[in-house]
């Protein structure tokens, strides 16, 4: 077992090591060096904040030592950036919505907002994955890999009935974006949730990601609000309402039927720190 976590150690620090330095390289020699300013300060701090997110959670939310174990602090450190690697790749590859082109290159202000949604959708859900009294790295990967899956799905199936992406990549809709990123950052607070707890059996994190259910009327919801505003626009072309201070009231709402559902319908997990915390 120990030669499988320096395994996983050496694996996932290459691939945080590579995935920081296209990050920061494709920001930094962006030209010109005037254009996409808000793009590149956003991209250029996603990291900076997913990494003080794993830092506390490690500290507050698991049974990891930050004085005994340095080892598994950089592991879970380095699994974290391989996880929203893995998820930046899926959206680019899955959604077609690139954070590289579409919201860096292409300077494409709707993009900016739904990949960064999407960004910080995969830094908490890998988050609550470590919440719990965890202590082998499968424990996390395992509610991480299922709660990744789940939010793949629940995007694709949005964007199915919403044609969402196409509206942000080609038409440029800044309100859409915003709307869609705020949607998948509160599908990642609820899947955070449902994967947080002390999963030590596979059986029993299958049983506990019933705790996602939130998800499934969220995801219907915001699907009703797009379909929605496509109709007024239909109807009134002259007279869109999908207007940026709208977007920002159905993603204010988005969230707060997030939180909403977490604190009165499901709960804070029954054996993890983040129970004493929340209670």
């Amino acid at each position: 077992m120990f030669y499988i976590e320096i395994a996983v150690i050496v694996l996932a620090t290459l691939v945080t090591v590579g995935f920081l330095l296209r990050w920061y390289d494709s920001i930094i020699k962006m030209w010109p060096t005037n254009r996409g300013t808000l793009s590149r300060g956003v991209l250029g701090a996603l990291p900076l904040v997913a990494f003080a997110l794993i830092i506390l959670t490690l500290h507050f939310f698991t049974i990891v030592s930050f004085e005994n174990n340095v080892q598994d602090v950089f592991m879970y450190i380095a699994l974290g950036f391989t996880a929203i690697n893995f998820g930046m790749s899926v959206l680019s590859s899955t959604f077609d919505l690139s954070w590289l082109d579409d919201a860096l290159l292409l300077d494409n202000r709707a993009a900016l907002p739904a990949v960064s949604g999407a960004f910080m959708g995969f830094t908490l859900i890998y988050c609550g994955a470590n919440i719990g009294k965890h202590t082998d790295w499968w424990q996390v990967a395992m509610p991480g890999v299922l709660a990744f899956a789940i939010f793949v799905v629940l995007g694709l199936i949005f964007n199915q009935f919403t044609l969402a992406v196409e509206r942000v990549t080609v038409e440029r809709d800044s309100a859409c974006g915003v709307r869609l990123g705020a949607y998948l950052l509160a599908c990642g607070v609820l899947l955070a949730r449902a994967a947080a707890g002390d999963w030590l059996k596979p059986v029993a994190t299958l049983i506990g990601f019933s705790d996602a259910w939130p998800t499934v009327p969220l995801t219907v919801f915001a699907i009703l609000v797009e379909k929605l505003h496509v109709s007024r626009v239909h109807r009134d072309p002259e007279r869109d309402p999908s207007t940026l201070r709208n977007a920002a009231f159905w993603s204010g709402l988005y969230l707060f039927i997030a939180i909403a559902m977490i604190l009165y319908f499901v709960g804070p997990p029954a054996k993890s720190p983040l129970t004493e915390f929340m209670l």
